[in-house]
């Protein structure tokens, strides 16, 4: 073999190694993954209300390199986007982290409205990382317009005694007067997005 056919190939060795090395300790949207669950009897969904005194979503994120290596103290931001449906978040995005020793850190969504399927995003810096697999929401404010009102009671009085999920706020398989019960409790609650 050749002295320059070495060289070339050392070389070409060489930036493989440098370039790789320059992913390591870099947040990667392709090994970073997020989870999202809801708390309370509807998990993995929820059942929410804008002022956030129902049930919550709780999603944790596990930020790590290309190489697969957790990243201890990131900040990250995680946004909530529809799969199906409408929805409203008071707060959005929530921050966690910094992360822990494992690469993980979890935000709380608590106030927010809407019904359907709900996904997850993270962003690192520039690097935007997800979704996590979709949980499915109900909620006292159906429309997702952050208030629950007259349009949400029209709503639930049309799922009444029905299986939806949107009005299902304990998760038993009926729209019944327990759900109804937690309608009223929720009734005129709102928060600003």
């Amino acid at each position: 073999m050749s002295k320059r056919l070495v060289f070339t190939c050392t070389m070409a060795v060489v930036l493989l190694l440098v370039s790789g090395m320059a992913f390591a300790g870099v947040p990667c949207a392709g090994t970073t993954t997020l989870t999202a669950t809801g708390t309370g009897v509807c998990a993995p969904g929820a059942a929410v209300c804008p002022l956030g005194d129902l049930q919550t979503v709780d999603v944790t994120v596990t930020v790590r390199d290309c190489y697969g290596t957790p990243l201890a103290g990131q900040l990250v931001d995680i946004s909530g986007s529809a799969v199906t449906g409408n929805f409203c978040f008071c707060t959005d995005p929530v921050t966690a982290g910094p992360t822990d020793a494992l690469g993980q850190a979890t935000a709380t969504f608590a106030d927010f409205g809407g019904c359907g399927d709900l996904e997850f995003y993270g962003t690192i810096g520039t690097v935007v990382a997800g979704p996590s697999a979709a949980i499915t929401i109900g909620s006292p404010d159906a429309n997702g317009d952050c208030t629950v009102d007259l349009v949400d009671f029209s709503t639930f009085a049309t799922n009444y005694f029905t299986t939806s999920t949107c009005s299902d706020y304990n998760c038993d398989g009926l729209v019944d007067l327990v759900d109804f019960s937690t309608f009223a409790t929720h009734y005129f609650h709102t928060c600003t997005p």
